[in-house]
């Protein structure tokens, strides 16, 4: 039960309860000086595993999906479609997209499938097949520019 002050109003408790909550509030916002790297991220780098190129290639089962994060090197546009080859330190693959195709060197992180097409050899011996591993890109969560190509600003 609140005590009644001597003119007849009552303290102002409820001011001072909020008070240690707003001094957490804006020291958490002062002291991060890029919100992608204080704790209330929700950036998709932080919430995704990435896998290598490498891995990808070797043992990922078609339609599976995976998180690839690399730089863009060849690109090939198609009517209504287009690929692209991400590069990282592992190795490199090709992504198939019906967005606009990102600019060779940036940075990009996608959401894709695995997917296999098989090419048969019919005249080789053993019957081989010379397929080759993409993945349908399903999403770019993330593109960062190449900033060793962009204009200087004046």
């Amino acid at each position: 039960m609140q005590a009644k002050k001597a003119n007849g109003s009552y303290p102002k408790v409820k001011n001072l309860v909020l008070l240690p909550f707003w001094f957490l509030l804006l020291g958490d916002l002062c002291s991060c000086g890029n919100l992608t790297e204080s704790s209330l991220s929700v950036s998709p780098e932080k919430n995704v595993t990435v896998t290598n190129i490498s891995d990808l290639v070797k043992k990922a089962p078609t339609n599976s999906t995976v998180y690839l994060k690399g730089n863009v090197g060849s690109r090939a546009p198609f009517l209504g479609s287009g690929a692209y080859e991400v590069l990282d330190k592992t190795g490199s693959i090709w992504v198939v997209t019906k967005q606009t195709l990102p600019k060779t060197g940036d940075l990009v992180l996608i959401k894709g499938k695995v997917q296999y097409e098989s090419i048969p050899l019919i005249f080789a011996a053993g019957g081989k097949d010379l397929g080759e591993v993409y993945v349908q890109e399903s999403e770019l969560l993330k593109k960062t520019p190449d900033v060793q190509k962009s204009p200087p600003v004046p």
